[in-house]
This record gives structure tokens, sequence and C-alpha cells, in this order.
């Protein structure tokens, strides 16, 4: 970030002297050519394809058209007005290399941020699609084994206080608050699980697989889980538990008796909180 502010501040620097030594200087006329290539030169900021471009091909296509706009505008080029035309062009090119030098830290900068702030946000979580073998493989083994399991429907609640929607918004300072959440519910879990279980991402919430786990030893994981997201992040968690073998014996038993859980616990939290639910979301967000 201190470089790419050096490199704002020296394109801007220079085209405010070009601009100074084009009025003052007897040696220096851009013309009409000159101006519209520093002009051009712009559209390396605004426009993210040209950005990856390097110097050395935007160089060897500005000066033919350099040329062929001063053909146009100045008429044919003469012994005379060559060193001119070079002094002019000179001051274009390096124009050019600083707008290409600042548009590719622009561009590197929006990849940084956006990769704080999207990417990697849900390396905890594998998508359902990916783990739900692992998981379906546990429960068997509980099964062979006749050894508990249980498996976590978890989901950050919608409502939630406003100072703690205003300390995530500030966090996160991207478009989808619901992303960054999701994001921070899911390194939480991972992290309040020790890295030892199967976390998987559903979409609307996450499931999380608790191998040895029973119902009672399940609930106290879910307590931890929910109290760690209140101090961390002011944010309210809803579960639902299913477990082998006293509830369900079959995988797609205990996602159902799960899921079906958590939806009961969040009609009845929205239910009971609709103030609460309307402050937790201003507008904009």
């Amino acid at each position: 970030m201190k470089t790419l502010s050096w490199q704002c501040a020296a394109a801007l620097g220079w085209v405010a002297c070009l601009t100074e030594l084009d009025r003052r200087s007897e040696f220096l006329n851009l013309g009409a050519a000159g101006y519209a290539i520093g002009a051009a030169s712009l559209l390396l900021l605004v426009v993210p394809r040209l950005r990856g471009l390097s110097t050395l091909w935007l160089l060897s296509f500005a000066f033919p058209a350099f040329c062929l706009l001063e053909l146009l505008t100045g008429g044919p080029i003469t012994l005379r007005s060559a060193f001119a035309l070079g002094l002019a062009f000179a001051g274009g090119a390096v124009t050019i290399f600083l707008v290409s030098r600042l548009a590719r830290g622009l561009g590197l900068a929006e990849d940084v941020l956006r990769e704080f702030a999207f990417g990697g946000i849900r390396d905890n979580a594998e998508p359902f699609s990916r783990s739900q073998g692992e998981m379906f493989r546990e429960v068997r083994r509980a099964r062979r084994y006749e050894r508990p399991l249980s498996l976590l429907a978890v989901s950050a609640a919608g409502a939630l206080p406003p100072a703690a929607l205003l300390r995530l918004a500030e966090q996160a300072r991207i478009e989808s608050l619901d992303r960054y959440v999701s994001g921070r519910l899911a390194s939480l879990l991972d992290e309040e699980t020790a890295g030892s279980t199967v976390i998987a991402d559903r979409g609307e919430h996450f499931l999380v697989m608790l191998p040895e786990a029973s119902r009672q030893e399940a609930e106290q994981v879910a307590k931890r889980i929910e109290r760690a997201a209140e101090d961390r992040h002011g944010m309210a968690v809803r579960f639902g538990i299913a477990s082998f073998p006293h509830q369900e014996i079959t995988f797609d038993k205990l996602l159902e008796t799960a899921e079906a859980e958590l939806r009961a616990i969040q009609r009845a939290s929205a239910d009971s909180q609709p103030e609460l639910r309307l402050a937790s979301k201003p507008a904009g967000i």
C-alpha cells in the first residue's frame, strides 16, 4: 500500500510537470497527439483487462498511434520536427509507464482486498457435496463398532444486536455481511473443535460431525461454541442436534433430524424477537 501511494504521487506529479513544461518550454510541444496518448493512458486505470498488459507492449502500440495522430493533425513529419516529436512522445511514454505501474498496483490491491474479503473465508468447511461421503463413513464406523456419534447443524442467527452488526460491518467492509459472518463462524467451529471433526458447508448453515460424542457431549460442545461466538463477535448461533444410535441410525435421518431441529429453533427465535430482527437490519445492509 505504501508503494501504491508513491506510484500515485509520481504519476500525478509527472503529469503536472509535463503540462507545465509544455506551456513554458520552447523545445517541448506535446500537441494533440501527445495529449491524446496521455489521455488514453487513463484507460489503464478504469479498464481492468488492460492492467495486465506489459509496458513494453503498450509503448510499442502507442508509438505508431502517436505518429499516425501527428500525421493527421500536424502534417508530414520532417527532420526538423522529428526532435520535438521525439520529446513529445518521450513525455507521453513516461506517462504511460507511470500510469501502467499505478494500474498494476491498483489491480494487485483490489485482488488482495478481494482475497481478504471473500477468498479462503470458508476454507475450514468443505462443501456438503464433498463432505457427505466422509460423514457417511463416520456413521457407518459408529454403527459397526457401536460407538456414539452426534451431528450438529449450526447457523448464525439472522437477528444480530445492532452493536454487533455494526462491529461486523466495520470488520468486513464488504458488500455481503452474511458471507463474512459465515466465514467467521466456520473459523470458530474449526478452532473450538480443535480441527478434529468434519465440518461441511451446507449453504445456509454448517454441519459438524462429532465422532465419539453422545448427545450430552454434543450439547456441551454447542454451548462452548455459543459462548465463543458471543464473546468474540457478538454473534448468536443456533443448533440442531441429532445423535446416533439413540435418535437415528442412518446418516440421512441424522441429517434430517439435526436440520429440522435447527429450523424449529430458528423459527422460534425469530417469532420471539421480531423487534430485534427489524433493528438489526439497517438500510443498505
